[in-house]
């Protein structure tokens, strides 16, 4: 239920939010009353599938574990600093916010400064990238984690990734503050609703592919371990 409301509800609202802010401001980018009604649509339409999804796997038969998993907890040593579940994902993010920095600066200048933006061929790669770079990340960070025999990697495998959403968001930040430079009232607040949703977007969507490419390489690295 929360992965049906949650964004897409905060979405809605700041656009809401930025709908009314335009039309006080008799900006001509305030969208009408018809393209609300079928945001409203698709937002329904994705919660309905969300939840017969959930409905459907709730029902389903649950997979075993890959291997036996003892009752009794165990001490488990500190490790370094960079095995540390508060700095490994800000360490991890730096990698895919790295592949696609190119195309965020040329999306965002070619979008505050009134331009084509032709490379679309570029921005498809760059999404691949950043796709494996992101699944990569999260893999090699739980990895150093499991040698260091820590076992609560679930959030670290999310987090990792999805940092990248932070630093798209302070680039964005620093791109229309010392860049741009637009003027106060509706135009900076346009652009205040617009990073957040493109940071917040970025943040779910790498931190989602980073958790399940990593339960994927988990189990299938557990279960092919062969106790005699």
């Amino acid at each position: 239920i929360m992965s049906s409301v949650l964004w897409p509800g905060t979405v809605s609202f700041l656009g809401l939010i930025l709908t009314i802010v335009m039309i006080g401001a008799h900006s001509s980018m305030a969208l009408p009353f018809g393209t609300i009604m079928a945001l409203l649509g698709l937002w329904i339409a994705f919660a309905a599938g969300n939840l017969l999804g959930r409905f459907l796997a709730r029902r389903g038969k649950s997979r075993a574990y890959p291997a036996q998993v003892g009752d009794l907890p165990r001490t488990v040593m500190p490790g370094p600093w960079y095995v540390q579940p508060r700095i490994a994902p800000f360490i991890g993010g730096i990698l895919p916010f790295a592949v696609m920095f190119i195309a965020v600066h040329y999306a965002e200048a070619a979008m505050w400064t009134e331009h084509f933006y032709y490379l679309y061929g570029f921005t498809i790669l760059t999404v691949l990238l950043t796709v494996l770079t992101a699944a990569a990340t999260s893999i090699i960070c739980v990895y150093f984690f499991l040698c260091w025999e820590i076992a609560n990697w679930w959030w670290l495998a999310f987090f990792t990734p999805a940092t990248s959403g932070l630093y798209v968001f302070v680039y964005l930040i620093y791109v229309v503050s010392a860049v741009i430079k637009p003027q106060l009232g509706a135009g900076v607040f346009m652009f205040l609703v617009h990073a957040v949703i493109v940071s917040g977007s970025v943040f779910l969507a790498l931190g989602s592919i980073g958790l399940l490419t990593t339960l994927a390489y988990v189990w299938y690295m557990f279960s092919s371990i062969k106790i005699d």
